[in-house]
């Protein structure tokens, strides 16, 4: 199968997800993120914005996490 053939059922069960399940879903990543990465020698980190309209999973909860918490990494 290739990444085309899969990218179209993930991507219908994205935008079928409900907004309940989005922020649910965003807010396990985010622990998880922070779970697995220890961020005191990190000094920048590249984090992709979501975009709404296409369900995306809201790495801004992450962002502000990082704001609070470890101001020394610079996100680009």
């Amino acid at each position: 199968m290739t990444k085309s053939q899969l990218r179209k059922p993930f991507l219908a069960k994205r935008k079928n997800l409900s907004l309940h399940d989005l922020q649910k879903q965003s807010q396990a990543i985010s622990q998880q993120f922070f779970q697995r990465f220890d961020l005191h020698q990190i000094k920048t980190l590249h984090v992709f914005l979501p975009i709404l309209k296409q369900n995306e999973i809201n790495t801004q909860i992450i962002i502000q996490e990082i704001f609070l918490h470890y101001p020394h990494v610079a996100l680009v």
